[in-house]
């Protein structure tokens, strides 16, 4: 007579798949939890082979007496009362043991509504003060700076700038041959007198020659 094997699965193997495969656990996550070289196959095999344990995937756990109690008026003063207190939701339904879609539920079947969270309070910037304006300084030119003062009386060739009058005095093939020396118009190279004076010399030149020529 031929011994028989005992079988690998026992009424207590049976609760603990059918557990697993109902919390939605994969045959092949099954399978390694079983251990003892059970493959994939085996297990999808052995819910198909019980009677109702394929149909066990999907559905939820019949709840516990607390969530399926009736929501009593003490109930909704605390769910009231944590709302006042700023609570969160996924907090309020950890505390009161109810799940977050029944806590939305319960609050929209009591219109109570949820302030939103307060924003930040901007603060105006503080005003800057005016700051007093420096006057404008020009950059100083590369071109050289008059003096202060002119030279006063006659001066020689050598003492000529170009800001001293070139109007000349005398005879220059004496020694004291010398220039005004006054401060020279920035149009021309004599100061104003002796700018004034040219042009009417040059005006009586042309005027003479004018005569000469007619003549």
């Amino acid at each position: 007579m031929r011994r028989r094997i005992p079988s690998f699965w026992t009424p207590e193997k049976d609760a603990e798949l059918a557990a697993m495969w109902q919390a939605g656990l994969s045959a092949a996550v099954i399978a390694r939890r079983f251990g003892n070289s059970l493959t994939r196959n085996a297990i999808i095999g052995r819910i198909h082979r019980v009677p109702g344990m394929s149909a066990l995937r999907g559905k939820m756990k019949p709840p516990s007496p607390s969530h399926s109690s009736s929501w009593t008026p003490e109930f909704d003063d605390q769910l009231r009362a944590m709302v006042d207190e700023g609570k969160p939701t996924d907090q309020i339904a950890n505390e009161l043991g109810r799940s977050v879609g029944a806590i939305r539920w319960r609050l929209s079947r009591l219109k109570i509504k949820r302030e939103a969270p307060s924003m930040p309070v901007m603060r105006a910037p503080e005003p800057i003060e005016p700051v007093e304006a420096l006057p404008f300084v020009p950059p100083e030119s590369s071109a050289p700076q008059p003096v202060s003062e002119p030279p006063t009386g006659l001066i020689s060739i050598m003492e000529l700038t170009e800001h001293t009058c070139r109007w000349p005095f005398g005879d220059p093939r004496e020694t004291d041959f010398s220039y005004c020396g006054a401060w020279k118009s920035a149009a021309g190279p004599y100061c104003s007198n002796h700018a004034k004076r040219a042009k009417s010399t040059a005006a009586e030149l042309r005027e003479l020659r004018e005569q000469a020529m007619g003549g």
